[in-house]
């Protein structure tokens, strides 16, 4: 009885240890294509004359890459399915930028606080949401939580069956 509550424990530990480290991961991914974001958008403010929103999305544009593939093979260690992860990631990415922009607009308009005080916060609040979207839907729940043995099985499988597929479809 005592060992299997020793295993529960242990078990549970590891699982709130691989989380952690997979909210540390999100997190780091997150600060450098945020810089890339703020790179892009204050160069093109300050050595262009296109508008803010404009300049915006051409940020967000160039910080998407680096996002996906940092999380998708970093982050979350996704395998297979490459198309569909990325699909459903830059739905919720743009979903999250639509969702600050709306925030933030929102919160400036209130004046409650500073526009420094509501940048931050929008920063914040929208990260929380896309991690939960990103992590129970763009990459799949399956593809993070089984071993890496497994999810490269799953993966030479997966290239196994598209390479048949493409054979099949040439003849």
């Amino acid at each position: 009885m005592l060992s299997e509550a020793i295993k529960k424990i242990s078990k549970m530990r590891r699982k709130i240890l691989t989380e952690l480290l997979l909210t540390v991961r999100f997190g780091l991914v997150g600060i450098l294509t945020t810089a890339i974001h703020i790179t892009v958008l204050w160069m093109l403010l300050s050595k262009s004359l296109l508008p803010i929103f404009i300049a915006n999305i051409v940020a967000f544009s160039f910080a998407f890459g680096p996002s996906f593939i940092g999380h998708y093979f970093w982050t979350f260690r996704a395998s297979g399915f490459v198309r569909r992860a990325m699909l459903r990631f830059l739905t919720i990415s743009m979903f999250a930028f639509l969702l600050n922009n709306i925030f933030l607009s929102y919160l400036l308009n209130l004046a409650w606080f500073s526009p420094i005080t509501t940048a931050i916060a929008s920063s914040i609040v929208i990260p929380i949401v896309t991690f939960f979207a990103i992590r129970l839907w763009a990459f799949d729940h399956i593809s993070t939580t089984l071993p890496a043995s497994k999810r490269n099985y799953l993966s030479t499988k997966f290239q196994a069956m598209r390479l048949k597929h493409l054979k099949s479809k040439d003849t």
